[in-house]
């Protein structure tokens, strides 16, 4: 492979030439965002986004270790994806809820305790 040829080629609108490289290292930026994330789902995910992050900003890169270059893209996108969930975490329902159940309640699981309600005591 003519790494340098194929760089300048994509660089120039040759969408074959960036397949091709990333055909290359497609393994390698993998395995490192699965090292980072430590999931297989949002390894692919932050993979995907370095390769597409690479291809809009390859009028930027100067030269030097192409690789080195790409593992930096796909590292931050690593950070950037682990900073978005400290900011937004997410929480699934059920461990939100209180559930109860009860004999009547036709083993349902029940969102809201029948023993309290907003309206005041009828007497």
């Amino acid at each position: 492979m003519d790494e340098p040829a194929l760089i300048r080629q994509a660089q120039d609108g040759d969408l074959n030439a960036f397949n091709r490289l990333v055909l290359e290292y497609q393994t390698q930026v993998y395995n490192l965002a699965y090292r980072i994330m430590g999931d297989e789902d949002s390894a692919a995910d932050a993979a995907q986004e370095a390769f597409i992050s690479a291809y809009k900003h390859l009028g930027y890169y100067r030269g030097g270790s192409f690789k080195a270059w790409l593992l930096r893209i796909v590292t931050n996108a690593c950070y950037d994806e682990l900073r978005r969930r400290k900011r937004r975490p997410a929480a699934s329902l059920e461990a939100l809820a209180v559930v109860e159940t009860g004999p009547d309640a036709d083993g349902e699981a029940q969102l809201v305790s029948e023993a309290e309600s907003p309206s005041p005591m009828i007497r």
